[in-house]
């Protein structure tokens, strides 16, 4: 549908962004579109950029936002 099309071209807008709140919110956006696989991708590369800035606690809570979405992807896969 048109909504899905928009949710995935808003995000990869906002994966053009090297700032963690634009990659969080690239993963909200493609989570919304249904697209795991890249919602994780924005979630490391966000998690990556924290750690970096010595933000380990928001890179942790990412961790486990990935770990729930690829639990999720397996589930529906089963």
């Amino acid at each position: 549908t048109y909504r899905l099309q928009y949710h995935l071209a808003v995000g990869h807008w906002m994966m053009k962004h090297s700032d963690p709140d634009f990659l969080i919110m690239a993963a909200d956006q493609f989570e919304a579109a249904g697209s795991t696989n890249e919602a994780v991708a924005a979630c490391m590369q966000a998690s990556e950029l924290l750690k970096q800035r010595g933000a380990h606690r928001e890179a942790q809570m990412l961790a486990e936002r990935i770990e729930k979405l690829r639990e999720r992807a397996a589930n529906k896969k089963a």
